[in-house]
């Protein structure tokens, strides 16, 4: 998956109307966890799982690591930063 595709993806949830999977989208691409996600969005981690599988399904995956890896590998993600100061 090139960072291309991971846009095209973003771009597909944003034309879906589906905000709050784009927020839990970009957080899963950054690697955290479904309770990580769910404390920074302030939703239930039942609330996360459904909007990953949803998101998964979406974008036709069936792993959230089919998601994190290439964020990492194009350099969306950076090890150690957050989505505040990867771009600073």
């Amino acid at each position: 998956m090139s960072l291309r595709v991971l846009i095209a993806d973003d771009q597909r949830l944003v034309r879906a109307g589906c905000s709050r999977e784009l927020e839990v989208f970009r957080l899963v691409a950054r690697g955290l966890s479904n309770r990580e996600v769910a404390d920074q969005v302030f939703v239930g981690e039942t609330t996360v799982k459904t909007h990953v599988t949803r998101i998964l399904s979406k974008l036709g995956l069936w792993d959230r690591v089919k998601v994190v890896v290439p964020t990492y590998e194009t350099g969306v993600a950076i090890p150690g930063t957050t989505s505040d100061n990867a771009h600073s």
